[in-house]
């Protein structure tokens, strides 16, 4: 098992918020507003 250092961790949390941010533009083209909030809840979540 690979040891995740500073930079793979740091990699891996710009990953995740590009899916987050792409998601949520994905969302507001399809004007589905109840898959932005649930997305949104997920964010404030994980914090």
């Amino acid at each position: 098992m690979k040891v995740s250092t500073q930079a793979d961790r740091r990699e891996g949390v710009e990953l995740m918020l590009m899916r987050i941010f792409i998601y949520d533009v994905d969302a507001l083209f399809k004007r589905d507003h109840a898959c932005d909030y649930s997305i949104k809840r997920c964010i404030h979540s994980s914090k």
